[in-house]
């Protein structure tokens, strides 16, 4: 399967669900499912929650790497229930890298977390210590 449009249908299918169901499932539109698997939209900001829904690895329904079976889930508790969180092969490394960092490398590694996040010349101006 060489594009999006058609991991998505397979993935669906596979699970027997609608449109309608992985929207709902996502919460994003049925008519962003659409399309999705009619190729009219070659991304999605939502592709880990989609994934989810599927039950498909988020990594391999976006790019068509690895496999299509989740190999990276962590758990995570909440108040009421355990809530499966899909980790891309990215992810798990910084993960590991921090994990594996001596003081001053979690320490870049949260700076540089922040700076992402935050995206803005003042956030980078705050941790560069010029503000």
């Amino acid at each position: 399967m060489k594009t999006l449009a058609d991991r998505l249908q397979w993935a669906r299918e596979r699970k027997g669900l609608s449109r309608t169901q992985v929207a709902a499932d996502s919460g994003v539109t049925t008519a962003a499912i659409s399309h999705l698997e009619t190729g009219i939209r070659k991304s999605a900001r939502n592709i880990v929650q989609i994934a989810r829904a599927l039950g498909v690895d988020p990594e391999w329904l976006s790019e068509g790497k690895g496999s299509p079976d989740p190999t990276h889930v962590v758990e995570s508790q909440t108040v009421a229930s355990v809530q499966l969180v899909y980790v891309t092969q990215v992810e798990l490394a910084l993960l590991t890298a921090y994990r594996e960092s001596d003081a001053s490398g979690r320490d870049f590694i949260e700076k540089a977390a922040r700076i992402g996040a935050g995206n803005s010349s003042s956030a980078i101006a705050k941790v560069n210590g010029t503000r």
